[in-house]
């Protein structure tokens, strides 16, 4: 029984200096964090471009459980005054209240 609570308490102290070593290379790249979503998909953000009213966002997406590659990037214009985004390649698109597109609006212009 000692056994089993050290190797949990040893286990709980470890995890979190995961977690933080992934934060830091994260931040180290210059992505910050923005939000999750309910399937465990970590969302991470950085402006690449300011122009008036509009930014170009990049999106890091850390598991993602419906894609293959559990690390990937995307990249989507912003629109702060209309609050509209728009995927590489699709229309001006407006995010839903409490969604990740939202909190992706928000981080880009807020």
């Amino acid at each position: 029984m000692k056994l089993f609570l050290l190797s949990a308490f040893v286990l709980a102290l470890v995890t979190p200096e995961v977690a933080i070593a992934k934060d830091l290379k994260l931040n180290g790249g210059g992505w910050d964090y923005i939000t999750y979503a309910d399937d465990g998909t970590q969302y991470f953000g950085k402006i690449q471009t300011k122009l008036g009213d509009q930014r170009v966002l990049k999106v890091r997406f850390i598991d993602d459980p419906d894609s293959k590659n559990k690390d990937y990037v995307n990249t989507f214009g912003v629109n702060c005054t209309t609050r509209l985004y728009k995927p590489a390649g699709s229309d001006w698109i407006k995010a839903n209240p409490q969604t990740v597109a939202e909190a992706w609006v928000k981080y880009a212009c807020d």
